[in-house]
């Protein structure tokens, strides 16, 4: 998957995993395609995660540490959170963990419980949904994510409400080029 943001940061990042979401690698950079600035670049193998991170707290230019850190089993990057949730069986007080793994935080774990179905209204439309309650337990405090999952499989995002308090709503679902 890869996804990019326009304003003040445009970022660009991509997060490719099997089917089971058991990540492969991840990458993210920001600036435009012609002046990407690199943040990380990750592999996942063999219950490891390797490569490299920039920070930029101390100056400018950043400085470059490597990556070489040891996974628990049942371990996704966390680009892909919100896609572990909605791959995960929904129902009304299922519980459910998983870790995740960034290189600015480390690991985390995760603690996900699904409310009931409510009917949301998005521009896309109205859909009955399960808000599905999210928390990452990061080292310097718990971020607590709400995401609306479609209660038709598959599980669709209807909305994301991040701890920020940006959300993002679903605006249209089109057809793929091969009739799905």
């Amino acid at each position: 998957m890869t996804a990019e943001s326009t304003g003040y940061r445009s970022q660009r990042w991509e997060s490719i995993s099997t089917p089971e979401f058991k990540p492969i690698s991840a990458t993210l950079s920001f600036g435009q395609a012609a002046s990407n600035i690199p943040v990380f670049t990750l592999k996942y193998i063999s219950g490891r995660v390797t490569g490299f991170a920039v920070s930029r707290k101390d100056s400018e230019a950043g400085t470059r540490r490597s990556i070489d850190v040891a996974l628990p089993a049942n371990t996704v990057d966390q680009r892909i959170d919100w896609a572990t949730v909605l791959a995960s069986n929904l129902e009304t007080g299922q519980q459910f963990e998983f870790n995740v793994y960034d290189p600015g935080t480390g690991i985390s774990r995760v603690r996900a419980q699904v409310g009931a179905l409510e009917r949301v209204q998005v521009p896309d439309g109205s859909f009955e949904a399960y808000r599905v309650i999210y928390r990452i337990e990061k080292p310097g405090g718990t971020e607590q994510h709400q995401l609306l999952a479609s209660r038709a499989l598959p599980h669709i995002m209807v909305r994301d409400e991040f701890p920020n308090g940006t959300v993002d709503e679903l605006v249209e679902v089109t057809e793929g080029a091969d009739g799905e």
